[in-house]
């Protein structure tokens, strides 16, 4: 992996200045990828596509900021470096931040979609490890969040794995591992709840 540049956006808020990072090169060796389509490549790690201003706090996508580039990852030093995923308590607060205020159809479905994910973060995932229960109310908005993916979801090899995800809330999000290489979406199969694992020719799936 090797860093380029230092992007720097301003705040659509209040013009405070945040780095994150951009790619030279990556790969996406021992990458994890989930049917909820929530990915890990220790080697290329993605920008969210939603950021915190450290200024002002409030939420903003990506492409609604006004951006220039540095060479200069001292002001990477001191930030999230833009590759942090919202907490679910982070992903509330954008959605009631975000939902009054003009945004394209895309970015409305990928607000839900990023609450869906920190709720997987938060209590799916991993429920082992969670520290508490979800609250009424985000349990609340992630089924509403469902709905909504549901209505805008498309049919690329991208969202396969996400078609059996989200009919299916009571269920645990499928981990796939990569082994080393891209996954070829369709050749996998998911391994039922009731099975440990699969093993296959290609990269493999097991229910956590």
């Amino acid at each position: 992996m090797q860093l380029g540049p230092t992007k720097i956006l301003i705040c659509p808020f209040c013009g405070g200045k945040k780095g994150v990072i951009t790619l030279l090169s990556g790969n996406t060796l021992d990458g994890t990828v989930w049917s909820d389509t929530r990915r890990y490549y220790p080697m290329m790690p993605e920008l969210s596509p939603i950021q915190k201003c450290p200024h002002c706090y409030k939420f903003y996508f990506i492409d609604q900021a006004e951006s220039h580039y540095i060479d200069d990852i001292t002001l990477l030093q001191d930030s999230d470096k833009g590759i942090k995923n919202l907490s679910v308590a982070e992903a509330l607060m954008a959605v009631k931040q975000m939902e009054n205020i003009s945004l394209t159809k895309t970015q409305r479905w990928e607000l839900r979609h990023q609450y869906f994910l920190a709720y997987n973060d938060a209590y799916r995932r991993h429920p082992d490890r969670a520290d508490s229960s979800p609250t009424p109310e985000e349990t609340e908005l992630f089924h509403e969040a469902i709905d909504a993916l549901l209505d805008g979801i498309d049919s690329t090899d991208e969202f396969i794995l996400f078609h059996a995800e989200l009919p299916h809330g009571d269920h645990l999000p499928v981990l796939i591992l990569l082994l080393g290489r891209d996954p070829n979406i369709s050749v996998l199969h998911i391994a039922p709840p009731s099975c440990d694992s699969l093993i296959l020719e290609e990269p493999w799936a097991c229910a956590i």
